[in-house]
């Protein structure tokens, strides 16, 4: 899916204009950013809005959780979730996903690797 960030909810989580007309919520697959009222959550959530607010994402669904899409999602080729790993504002969290962290991977390439 791809469309235009109109609202940033917190370091790994914002709302989408999908082409088409709608609205999706979406969660970044593979990190985790603070999301418990703190400074921190607001500072990765400050971070997030002042790189991707109001950008065009193309986003690919991993599935789905708490009514949000889980998606991978690219700006101008950069994955934001690794994005946001490097520039310490998440951390690695390929839990729901079956998938290995890959550390070495902190680049625009996929970021988890497929378990043993």
């Amino acid at each position: 899916m791809t469309g235009t960030v109109i609202h940033v909810v917190d370091g790994d989580t914002f709302d989408l204009a999908v082409e088409g007309g709608t609205v999706e919520r979406i969660r970044l697959a593979d990190i985790d950013a603070p999301d418990r009222p703190s400074e921190a959550r607001q500072e990765s959530g400050n971070v997030l809005r002042g790189w991707v607010g109001g950008n065009y994402l193309v986003c690919v669904s991993k599935g789905a959780s708490w009514g949000r899409v889980v998606a991978t999602c690219r700006m101008g080729g950069v994955d934001v979730g690794a994005w946001m790993v490097r520039h310490g504002q998440a951390v690695p969290d390929c839990r729901f996903d079956g998938y290995l962290y890959n550390a070495d991977a902190l680049n625009e390439e996929d970021q988890c690797l497929e378990a043993p």
